[in-house]
């Protein structure tokens, strides 16, 4: 993890370019970064090891057909709050994973008013006019799903980028869908009936015995992932496919894809929306190129500068 944390960092440190105009107060983030932050904070950082590592390794291979015309892949990286940077490129996206669906929308709402506030705290005394136009509390979500909120409004105002974005993903509506899949591997009535009975050793040897013993697991801890001993890495596929969804939003902005995971309603857990389409891959690819085209060598505004709130 060390060396990973070293390595990241050294590729942070050559993708900062400037500040390239003397003039320029804030430094220039390469327009290119193309880097997934994941927040590593509660919930996320309480789940197993297996069920984390396999959610940022879905994260990553589903965004990796992003590059292909510049050799320039998506990195996905896992971070604390302190280890966040300050600006963001355009081609960035935050994902963040929070504990029920009904605090979505809050969460959302405030990410964006936050981030409005630190640029304007970051801009003060210089020649740009900016007010936050997310200082009064409304709904930001345009692009609510069933496990999930998203939304994007990156814009240029005085010669300067401002890369506001953000996505939510809900852990409870996560776990829901697997304990709804871990339901249906077993006649729950029956195991139960069985185990009310008298066991033999049959009732452990047998495939079919060790499965039922481990999606029980599942089913008589439904809120407790740690005690989950049926499939960790699937669950952490979920996961990764759900944050996938919601970050598309962060680039593509609002509306769904006629098909696979970009679809409305989704369901992770189904194989036809375990994968953005083609057609939707295409799409994504050139939302992070016009992206990247918009920032260009402009300086970024800090939305995480230091001594402000954090925005996510």
């Amino acid at each position: 993890m060390l060396l990973e944390r070293l390595r990241f960092e050294r590729e942070l440190e050559l993708l900062l370019e400037g500040p390239g105009d003397a003039s320029a107060p804030f430094p220039i983030v390469r327009a290119d970064r193309r880097t997934i932050y994941v927040l590593d904070a509660p919930p996320f950082s309480n789940l197993p090891e297996a069920v984390k590592t396999a959610a940022l390794d879905e994260l990553r291979a589903l965004f990796a057909f992003v590059g292909g015309e510049s050799g320039r892949k998506i990195t996905v990286v896992a971070l604390s709050e302190a280890n966040f940077p300050q600006s963001f490129a355009f081609s960035d996206s935050v994902v963040v994973l929070i504990d029920s669906s009904s605090a979505l929308q809050a969460h959302l709402t405030d990410s964006f008013r936050l981030q409005g506030q630190n640029a304007e705290a970051a801009l003060r005394g210089q020649d740009v006019q900016f007010r936050n136009p997310f200082s009064s509390p409304k709904r930001e979500g345009i692009n609510m799903d069933r496990a999930g909120l998203a939304k994007r409004d990156k814009r240029i105002i005085g010669g300067r980028a401002f890369p506001f974005m953000s996505a939510y993903c809900s852990l409870a509506e996560i776990m829901s869908d697997f304990v709804d899949l871990a339901d249906s591997q077993v006649d729950v009535r029956k195991v139960r009936q069985r185990r009310a009975g008298p066991l033999n050793a049959r009732d452990f040897a047998t495939h079919r015995a060790l499965l039922e013993t481990a999606v029980m697991t599942v089913l008589d801890n439904p809120g407790d992932p740690a005690k989950w001993i049926w499939r960790p890495e699937l669950f952490g596929q979920l996961i990764g496919r759900t944050m996938a969804h919601e970050v598309r939003h962060t680039y593509v902005g609002a509306g769904h894809a006629a098909a696979g995971l970009g679809a409305d309603g989704a369901r992770v857990e189904e194989t036809k929306f375990a994968t953005f389409s083609k057609a939707d891959q295409a799409a994504i690819a050139r939302a992070i190129q016009a992206a990247e085209t918009q920032q260009g060598r402009r300086p970024v505004v800090p939305t995480n500068p230091p001594g402000q709130p954090f925005p996510f």
